[in-house]
């Protein structure tokens, strides 16, 4: 069992790296050089039609300033515009133009081709052991969303007491 857990470790760690890799680096998208946190909230925009720049923030975790600057470069950049809708004046939501559709698709296509296909080998594997992995993961999953929701108690009974002090 140790030795599992210890190489689900030494995967995730591999893992993090290449993401944490892959989200510092400026990227070009049919042309487009963006930032990965510019590119994914164009993404993130071109999927949730009429969303706001609030929903934009909570969905994506990051705060309504970050939003708003990420928002700006993007609108200089003529990758999406502004519109209010005449039934509510209050909210701003966003549409990408045509030059923001082709960063999208050249996003599609580098992952297509950053994680490209599987082996011959690793695929068979998979189809062959897909039950048992599914299952590993949601083990996996569960045991994680413990210790996150562990650390959150703990965090808000700290919290909490400090408050008091």
């Amino acid at each position: 069992m140790k030795k599992v857990i210890n190489e689900f470790m030494e995967v995730s760690n591999i893992y993090m790296e290449l993401i944490d890799k892959t989200e510092k680096v400026k990227r070009e998208f049919n042309g487009i050089e963006l930032y990965p946190s510019e590119i994914h909230t164009l993404v993130f925009i071109k999927d949730n039609d009429e969303i706001n720049m609030t929903q934009i923030a909570q969905k994506l975790g990051v705060t309504k300033g970050a939003i708003f600057k990420i928002i700006q470069k993007l609108e200089r950049k003529e990758l999406l515009s502004r519109y209010k809708k005449t039934s509510n004046n209050k909210n701003t939501y966003f549409k990408l133009s045509e030059k923001g559709l082709l960063a999208c698709q050249g996003h599609e296509k580098f992952h297509e081709d950053f994680f490209g296909e599987p082996t011959e080998e690793f695929y068979k594997f998979v189809i062959k052991n897909e039950e048992t992995i599914l299952k590993m993961y949601e083990f996996t999953k569960d045991y994680l969303l413990k210790h996150i929701k562990k650390l959150d108690d703990e965090h808000n009974y700290k919290g909490c007491n400090h408050d008091k002090n």
